[in-house]
């Protein structure tokens, strides 16, 4: 499913225009891409019974290139991990 038939699906559910179901969809997405960046290390954004975002930090590290194997040092960063709940996973099991 894309974003377009999720939106069309959303409105037709709701009884709103698709112009308005889509601002909505957008304004929840746009809100989750404000949050997640600035979660406290260990904090989580948590949909429940769908899906929770955390944020974690990866140490900087000694990296190989496959190519060439060359090592090469990786620097620290931060990474977002989405976790999918067992609602949403026994849905699609079903």
């Amino acid at each position: 499913m894309t974003k377009d038939q999720f939106v069309r699906s959303f409105a037709e559910e709701n009884g709103v225009s698709i112009k308005a179901a889509r601002e909505q969809v957008n304004a929840v997405l746009d809100h989750i891409l404000v949050v997640v960046p600035t979660l406290a290390d260990g904090e989580k954004l948590d949909f429940t019974g769908i899906v929770s975002f955390k944020v974690k930090d990866v140490a900087a590290r000694t990296v190989r290139n496959p190519k060439t194997g060359d090592e090469v040092q990786k620097e620290a960063t931060r990474k977002v991990n989405a976790s999918v709940k067992a609602t949403l996973k026994n849905a699609v099991k079903a």
